[in-house]
């Protein structure tokens, strides 16, 4: 029973309806001919065991005919007649063989639609690719320029502080080492005040903070993240706290 079982899969493994040749389609054909005119068969092997004792062709198969009808009772109609089943069945498997072809395009329809979708899929797939290419230079690109243009600002924060600084310093050093003795002379407490009375802004009223009261009038905001007052970043043109960091977005 194996062997049975191998030999089936070994002629199941063989060469399909399109990888057959021309001759393994006509070997095909003769045995399903065969089948078809056995009494043809048999008549063309009598012709050719005449072969040897009758060189002439016409002579052998009038041999062959009488001894058919001798030996079986077979007649030249007889004869005839198997080999026209044999152009049926000829024609036969024909029709058979353009089925099979008709079924084999029908899977390669299939297989020529699924390419299509498959070929689609691709290039949706390769606009996706390219899409996804494009914003991931961009964001790259964003990245980059970001990243220099912050160290770029942070250099400049860092210059401006410190110049800043510096004149801060300085100014805390003229003050420090101011010499009334190496000074001119005040002027006279009248003088003063009338040259006190001629600036622009209220000396008397100028906080701590140099700002001349001008914070009394901007709106207070309560940061929410340690409760303490929020103050106005100029730099950053946002509302932060200096206790905790907090800055509203």
């Amino acid at each position: 029973m194996a062997e049975t079982g191998g030999k089936k899969n070994a002629k199941a493994k063989g060469p399909g309806v399109l990888e057959l040749s021309r001759e393994q389609i006509a070997d095909r054909l003769r045995r399903e001919m065969a089948k078809a005119g056995v009494t043809v068969i048999k008549f063309i092997k009598m012709m050719e065991s005449f072969r040897g004792v009758i060189p002439d062709e016409a002579k052998r198969m009038s041999a062959a005919l009488k001894a058919m009808d001798h030996a079986a009772g077979i007649e030249k109609d007889d004869i005839l007649a198997s080999a026209e089943q044999q152009r049926s069945t000829l024609k036969k498997q024909q029709k058979l063989f353009t089925h099979a072809l008709d079924d084999k395009r029908d899977e390669m329809s299939s297989a020529a639609k699924r390419s299509k979708e498959l070929k689609a899929r691709i290039e949706e797939l390769n606009n996706e690719v390219r899409e996804l290419t494009d914003e991931y230079e961009q964001a790259m690109s964003e990245a980059t320029n970001g990243e220099d243009m912050i160290d770029k600002a942070e250099k400049r924060m860092a210059e401006a502080a410190r110049m800043l600084d510096d004149e801060v310093v300085a100014f805390k050093d003229k003050l420090e080492n101011y010499s009334k003795k190496g000074a001119a002379p005040a002027p006279s407490d009248d003088k003063m005040e009338t040259l006190v009375s001629s600036l622009d802004f209220d000396v008397t009223s100028a906080d701590e903070g140099g700002n001349g009261g001008q914070e009394d009038s901007v709106e207070k905001k309560p940061c929410p993240r340690c409760g303490g007052e929020l103050a106005w970043y100029e730099l950053y043109e946002k509302w932060g706290c200096y206790s905790c960091g907090y800055q509203e977005e």
